[in-house]
């Protein structure tokens, strides 16, 4: 009883007075950074490859071409943002149009995916789009709506079927459940064995890319608003963002893991029921600016000085 009482001391959670002041300050950051010149040449993004695509003239473009060239450069935004860009640029995503000029086109790697990871990659992904799979997804999730982790396992059980398909023809063993590092269960995540149990991992980038096609503002894209509520979705945990998560009393939790998504993504619902990860990119400004450093004592009333 006494650690508990300990415990509520100690979460600025429990402090209506708080709760206002840390929702003050997410709402001020959120502002700050809600505009089309938050993501630029200057301000990195993953997100910054796929506004450029879009605004192509030069490129025909609907929301099918959108969603899948939107789901490789989430997927491959890990590392650097840099060199996440500079792979990025030098991907032809013209190539989603065309299983036959995948299979004769040379790619690169990208660190722990060799580029025969990558082709295969790019040969899911285009056989899934001739066949409408994540429009199928979609449509079936509005019909019959699922916690949002299982929509994202759908995907990856999705990608994994067809590239394992073109793995065999291709000569190359691709394994979703195994010991041995590989590249392609990195990029695109492993099938959960049974979906009655919740993922390990965070599903950050997955988590990510939902942000940038469901919600809609200034800095996301909100094409399938249609499908899923900006409400269903959770927080792209990273690490940095855990950080400040736990720092700011927003996480208990002590692993990352998806329990941990689970509980930031509850906690920020109470900021903003219908649309609590808008609050995601504040987060990680916050962090990224050394505004709030991990494992630092929080004086929210000078946070309050950061505007």
């Amino acid at each position: 009883m006494k650690e508990q009482t300990k415990k509520q001391q100690k979460n600025p959670q429990d402090s209506t007075q708080t709760n206002k002041i840390l929702k003050h300050i997410l709402d001020f950051h959120y502002e700050s950074y809600n505009s089309q010149e938050a993501i630029n040449r200057q301000n990195l993004d993953p997100l910054l490859k796929v506004k450029e695509y879009i605004n192509n003239k030069n490129t025909q473009k609907n929301l099918d071409e959108i969603a899948y060239v939107a789901l490789v450069c989430a997927l491959f935004a890990y590392g650097n943002v840099r060199a996440i860009l500079k792979f990025l640029d030098s991907l032809d995503f013209g190539l989603l149009d065309s299983s036959e000029a995948i299979v004769a086109s040379d790619f690169p790697y990208y660190r722990f995916q060799k580029a025969i990871e990558v082709k295969l990659f790019f040969l899911a992904l285009c056989e899934m789009k001739q066949n409408r799979a994540l429009e199928s997804i979609l449509h079936l999730h509005k019909s019959r709506p699922k916690p949002i982790y299982l929509l994202i396992n759908e995907c990856i059980e999705a990608i994994w079927q067809v590239a394992k398909k073109y793995a065999t023809k291709l000569n190359y063993t691709l394994e979703s459940h195994t010991s041995k590092p590989n590249g392609f269960a990195f990029l695109v995540g492993t099938p959960l064995p049974n979906t009655s149990v919740l993922p390990s991992s965070p599903l950050k980038r997955w988590n990510m890319f939902l942000r940038w096609m469901v919600r809609e503002d200034n800095v996301d894209l909100g094409l399938w608003r249609e499908y899923i509520c900006p409400s269903e979705l959770l927080l792209p945990l990273d690490t940095h963002t855990f950080g400040v998560c736990r720092t700011l009393g927003l996480l208990n939790r002590k692993s990352y893991d998806f329990k941990a998504v689970l509980e930031v993504s509850e906690n920020l619902a109470r900021f903003d029921k219908d649309d609590p990860i808008k609050y995601d990119f504040a987060l990680y400004r916050l962090g990224q600016k050394g505004i709030i450093k991990k494992g630092e004592k929080v004086d929210f009333s000078k946070l309050l000085l950061c505007e």
